[in-house]
């Protein structure tokens, strides 16, 4: 797993390498924040889904 931190886009992305088999498409996971949400980014292969965390009390 890496992980790399943009300040420019405040967003976090989380990278997932299989060592056993480097040259395979890798799966991509970002965080950001967007108003009061965390909003999870995943993608692999082409599909991309969203969640979204709201922090509650």
């Amino acid at each position: 797993v890496i992980f790399t931190y943009d300040p420019r886009g405040n967003k976090l992305v989380e990278q997932h390498v299989n060592l056993d088999k480097p040259n395979e498409k890798q799966d991509s996971y970002s965080y950001t924040i967007q108003g009061s949400y965390l909003v999870n980014r995943l993608e692999y292969n082409g599909v991309v889904s969203n969640r979204y965390f709201r922090k509650v009390a």
